[in-house]
């Protein structure tokens, strides 16, 4: 969490609520548990954490790059917050 530290203490050097997109890597193999079922997950973790959440399309991936990007936006607390949800999602087996 060494990343979200840096982030959250030069949010609070600049002192202002912008939002900085926090980007994420994810084998493709694991999007699926974080989109859900029609994508509930996704929305469910946007409402929570008053972010916007989205996924670089299928059609980016290749044999030598099976990782999808998954961007947060949000303010720095927001995008926090969901970055541990996503990752609880990510996690699931």
């Amino acid at each position: 969490h060494m990343i979200l530290e840096i982030m959250q203490q030069e949010a609070k050097d600049t002192k202002t609520a912008e939002e900085v997109p926090l980007k994420i890597l994810a084998h493709n193999n694991f999007v699926g548990r974080l989109i859900g079922k029609e994508g509930r997950n996704l929305k469910k973790v946007e409402q929570d954490t008053e972010t916007k959440i989205t996924i670089s399309p299928l059609q980016d991936l290749t044999l030598y790059n099976p990782e999808r990007t998954i961007t947060i936006k949000g303010s720095i607390d927001a995008c926090c917050q969901a970055e541990v949800e996503v990752m609880k999602k990510v996690r699931e087996a």
